[in-house]
């Protein structure tokens, strides 16, 4: 009995000593996974002391930024009500400037309109001075410009002094004949009336003539008016004429001046022409006007003169109106 309990107990023994065992592992592994769990918590305290610690330092900077900004909020609130008082203080000065200037400018600019005006006025007269002067100058050019062509003309075909109308040269100068007559009609108005031709100059003789001055003799004188294509040296067509080309006009000499006032009107060719033998002169287009409740009767006598030859002759018929 006693080895059976002896037994039993040794086997108690055993098996507590391997429970024992087994618990001292199981211990042994727990606080091996302590120690592990520990030292993973004592790094995690690290990096979580080393995290606040970082924390608390960014939270410090923060803090030092927000008390730098409050403060540079302040400093700029004050920077924005001495700049805006400043601002209103500057309009205030550029307002009185600006009212100052203006009171001055408008006196200024009254004065420099009073004297652009006085300008403007005097180049104006000036202006109209010059644009006279050049009229005049113009009208002075025309004038040496007729002359010109008129002493040219009177140059080649001069006839100096007034002849004798009524003495007779054909008997001295038989080889010497001209053929002159009037072509004309009579037009017939209300008040007035018009006598339109032309005067035909035949040379029928043996010799050719000069220059040929012709004379319309009107009774009475103070009748006497032509028109049509006869040019007059005071006319402003004589500006444009062409001396290339001769033309019948009305001569200006002094003795022709007096002429006329007795009812004589002579005309001459503007360049010397010669009228040769067989051939004719035709004068186109002669233009009579007449008031006729101030004539009772017209009469007009046409005369052919060549001073080159001193020969004269007068148109084989004559115009003769009764009213």
């Amino acid at each position: 009995m006693e080895e059976r309990k002896q037994g039993l107990s040794v086997a108690r023994i055993i098996d507590r000593e391997k429970y024992y065992k087994n618990k001292a592992l199981e211990l042994e592994k727990e606080l091996i996974f302590t120690k592990d769990h520990v030292t993973s918590l004592e790094q995690q305290i690290a990096v979580f002391t080393e995290q606040q610690e970082q924390q608390d330092e960014r939270e410090e900077a923060i803090n030092q930024l927000k008390q730098k900004y409050d403060d540079l909020e302040q400093r700029y609130e004050k920077d924005i009500q001495a700049h805006q008082q400043l601002e209103q203080e500057l309009q205030s000065e550029i307002d009185r400037l600006n009212k100052q200037h203006k009171r001055s400018y408008e006196y200024e600019l009254s004065d420099y309109n009073q004297k652009i005006q006085s300008y403007e006025k005097l180049l104006a007269e000036v202006q109209n001075d010059l644009n006279e002067k050049e009229k005049e100058i113009d009208i002075y050019k025309r004038r040496l410009s007729v002359m010109d062509k008129r002493l040219k003309s009177q140059g080649e075909t001069r006839l100096n002094e007034e002849p004798v109308l009524e003495a007779d040269s054909q008997t001295e100068h038989e080889a010497q004949r001209v053929l002159s007559f009037m072509d004309y009609a009579l037009i017939v108005h209300e008040k007035r009336c018009m006598i339109r031709g032309e005067l035909i100059i035949e040379n029928v003789g043996q010799k050719g003539l000069g220059v040929p001055y012709i004379c319309f003799r009107f009774t009475p004188g103070d009748a006497a008016t032509i028109k049509g294509k006869i040019m007059s040296w005071e006319s402003p067509e004589s500006e444009s004429i062409d001396q290339e080309k001769w033309q019948w006009a009305f001569l200006d000499t002094e003795w022709a001046e007096e002429a006329k006032e007795r009812g004589e009107i002579w005309i001459y060719p503007t360049q010397a022409i010669k009228l040769n033998a067989g051939n004719n002169l035709i004068i186109s287009d002669l233009q009579i006007p007449i008031e006729t409740k101030y004539y009772q009767q017209i009469g007009v006598e046409v005369f052919v003169y060549f001073p080159e030859e001193n020969y004269r002759s007068k148109a084989v018929n004559q115009i003769l109106i009764n009213f």
